[in-house]
């Protein structure tokens, strides 16, 4: 059985991989404190992630 490969148009590994890093170098030289902060004070250009995160509890504890 051969199997073809194809060209991704999107590798959705790959695209994780970026953002983790320049994610990773943005909060590098921030302490625990400042990247919890970092990350909680994210907005979402996904409207679907928006209405999600803002019905998270931990969103609604602060």
């Amino acid at each position: 059985m051969s199997r073809e490969t194809k060209k991704k148009k999107f590798d959705c590994v790959q695209y994780t991989r970026e953002v983790r890093t320049q994610l990773q170098k943005e909060t590098a030289h921030m302490i625990a404190e400042e990247r919890v902060a970092f990350y909680r004070n994210q907005t979402y250009a996904n409207p679907v992630l928006a209405r999600l995160a803002a019905m998270s509890p931990q969103r609604k504890e602060r």
